[in-house]
C-alpha cells in the first residue's frame, strides 16, 4: 500500500506514486542522538575499480532501497507529543529514475547519492595527511590531530539533520569515492536516525561484500516495523535507569547558562581540538596488567576495553585532580550484543535501525575518578557496572522510560554537573572491511547542532596489534593529559 502526504509531495522529482511512507520507530527518534550525522571512510590501498563500487551501490539500494529514502519530519499531532519523522522510500519505478537522473549528473556534482573525484596521477599524500600504526613508535602512545577535511571525504554529503530533510531530494545515505594513484578513498554518510554505528558497520559489510561479487543481501524485514512496540509506555514516569533524568524548566535554565559560559568563554569551539590516540600492542598490554595488579589475587577481572576506559577517563580530566564537582560519564553499548529485554525476542540481523544502549557510571566527585580510584578499581567498576545494567529486566526498565521520554529532554547528568560520553566500537572490526585491497586508514566523523566537547571513543584495532582512540577536548585538556605524547614530546609511560 502507498502512502504519500501532499505537504511533502513537492520535496521530491519523481511521482508520488514512487514512495512508500515509513515511519521511522519510536525508539531511532527518542535520543539526542537523532539529530547527528555520521559519517564514515576508509582509505584503501590501491586503484579500486569505481565503477564496480557504484554498480555495487546500486545493487545494495536495490536490496535496501531506504538507504535512498528522502528523510522528513512531519508536524506533530498535538502539542505535546514528539515530532513525527518518516521517510519516503522509493519503490522500484523511483529508484529507475533516481538512477536516469543520477546518471545525467557529472560525477563530481554534490546533489548525486554516489559522487566520484579522479586525483590521479596525484597520491594520497599530497592532500591527506594520515600515519598507519605499524609507522608510529611502539613503546609508547601517540597523539595526532584528525584532518577532518569534509570537502575531500564526502563533499555530497548533508552538514546537518535540517540541511537533509528539507533537501528537495536528497537520499538519506550519500556515497563518495576519491581516486588517487596509490590508495582509493571511500565513505558515506548516514542520519543517526537510520542506523547508529553498527548499523553503519552492516551497510559497509553489505555494499563490500557487492564488490567482491556476492549477492546482494536479502530485503530488511524489520523496516516498517517496531520491535520495542511491546513495551507499553505510561503515562507517569516509569522508574528511571541508573543516572537518566528529564530536565525541568530550572534545570533547563541552570544547565543552559553553564553550557553558555563554556561554549563562549571557558572551551569555545576554537579551543577544541579532534585528535586521535594510538595505543601500541605492548602499551596496551601494560595498561590491562596495570588495571589487574591495582585488582590483586581476589579474582576479579576486567577486559582491555574496560581498563582503556579506565585510562581515557583519567587522561581526559587529569586537570580536575582536586574537582569536587559530579563527573557523570556514559558508556553506550548495544542491544544487538545483549540478551533481549525481559519478554522481548532478539533483535533480527541484519538490523539496520538503532540499538545502542546506555550504560551510565555512578556519579562521583571528578577527583575521585582521576586520583580517588585506582585504574584497576575504576575499570572494575566500568565491569560491573556493564554487568548490572544489561540484565533483561534493567534492559526492559531502560527502554520503557527512555520510549516514555521521547520528546523530553533526557540526559544523564545534573544541570551543573561534568559530563563525558565514550564510545567502543571495538567489536565492529572496521579494519576487517574488505572492498579488495588492504584498508590502510578508518575515518568517523560526527556531526551534530551542538559544538563538540567532552567525548572520547575506542575507535578500531589496529592491523599491527595497537588500538585506535579519538578524542573531543580542549587544547587545555588534551595537553594535561595527553601531552607527554603529542606530537614534538618524548613521551614516557
Amino acid at each position: 500500500m502507498i502512502f504519500f502526504s501532499s505537504s511533502t509531495a513537492s520535496h521530491s522529482p519523481v511521482p508520488p506514486e514512487a514512495y512508500t511512507r515509513i515511519p521511522c520507530p519510536g525508539f531511532d527518534t527518542s535520543g539526542n542522538e537523532k539529530d547527528a550525522l555520521v559519517l564514515y571512510g576508509w582509505v584503501v590501498k590501491g586503484q579500486l575499480q569505481v565503477s564496480n563500487l557504484r554498480s555495487a551501490w546500486w545493487k545494495l539500494l536495490q536490496a535496501w532501497p531506504i538507504l535512498a529514502a528522502r528523510l522528513r519530519i512531519g508536524a506533530k499531532a498535538k502539542a505535546d507529543e514528539p515530532l513525527n519523522w518518516f521517510y519516503l522510500v522509493p519503490q522500484p519505478d523511483g529508484l529507475r529514475k533516481l538512477k536516469e537522473e543520477e546518471e545525467a549528473k557529472e560525477d563530481s556534482d554534490k546533489s548525486r547519492i554516489f559522487s566520484y573525484v579522479d586525483r590521479r596521477p596525484q597520491a594520497i599524500s599530497s592532500v591527506y595527511s594520515f600515519t598507519r600504526g605499524s609507522e608510529l613508535p611502539q613503546d609508547r602512545p601517540s597523539v595526532a590531530r584528525i584532518d577532518d577535511n569534509l570537502d575531500l571525504w564526502a563533499p555530497n554529503s548533508a552538514r546537518s539533520v535540517k540541511e537533509l530533510t528539507s533537501a528537495p531530494s536528497r537520499a538519506c545515505v550519500t556515497v563518495h569515492v576519491t581516486s588517487f594513484e596509490d590508495a582509493t578513498m571511500v565513505a558515506f554518510s548516514t542520519p543517526h536516525v537510520l542506523c547508529d554505528g553498527v548499523g553503519g558497520k552492516e551497510i559497509a559489510e553489505a555494499w563490500s561484500a557487492i564488490v567482491r561479487g556476492e549477492p546482494a543481501p536479502g530485503p530488511l524485514t524489520h523496516l516498517g516495523t517496531d520491535p520495542y512496540s511491546s513495551l507499553s509506555t505510561p503515562s507517569a514516569e516509569p522508574p528511571s535507569p541508573p543516572g537518566w533524568r528529564v530536565f525541568g524548566t530550572l534545570d533547563l535554565i541552570r544547565f543552559g547558562i553553564r553550557f553558555a559560559t563554556d561554549v563562549f568563554f571557558w572551551r569555545p569551539p576554537s579551543v577544541i581540538e579532534n585528535r586521535e590516540v594510538y595505543l601500541p600492542k605492548t602499551y596496551l598490554e601494560a595498561i590491562k596488567k596495570k588495571a589487574m595488579d591495582d585488582l590483586g589475587d581476589d579474582g576479579r577481572w576486567v577486559s582491555t576495553s574496560d581498563a582503556v576506559l579506565a585510562w581515557i577517563i583519567k587522561r581526559a580530566h587529569a586537570g580536575k585532580l582536586n574537582d569536587s564537582r559530579i563527573l557523570s560519564v556514559l558508556y553506550p553499548s548495544n542491544l544487538r550484543w545483549l540478551p533481549p529485554a525481559e519478554g522481548m525476542e532478539a533483535l533480527p540481523l541484519p538490523y539496520l535501525q538503532n540499538g545502542a544502549f546506555t550504560v551510565v557510571l555512578p556519579e562521583l566527585a571528578a577527583s575521585e575518578f582521576v586520583s580517588g580510584l585506582s585504574l584497576g578499581e575504576l575499570a572494575h567498576l566500568i565491569r560491573t557496572t556493564l554487568e548490572t545494567q544489561t540484565t533483561p529486566a534493567e534492559i526492559r526498565k531502560s527502554l520503557t522510560w527512555r520510549l516514555w521520554s521521547r520528546g523530553k529532554v533526557a540526559v544523564f547528568f545534573a544541570p551543573t554537573s561534568h559530563w563525558f560520553l565514550v564510545t567502543n566500537w571495538r567489536r565492529m572490526k572496521l579494519y576487517d572491511l574488505d572492498f579488495g585491497g588492504e584498508v590502510m586508514k578508518v575515518w568517523g566523523h560526527g556531526i551534530h547542532p551542538v559544538p563538540m566537547r567532552n567525548s572520547f571513543g575506542q575507535v578500531a584495532d589496529d592491523p599491527s596489534g595497537g588500538l585506535w582512540l579519538g578524542g573531543y577536548l580542549s587544547q587545555k585538556e588534551w595537553e594535561e593529559g595527553f601531552g607527554e605524547f603529542m606530537e614534538g614530546s618524548e613521551g614516557k609511560d
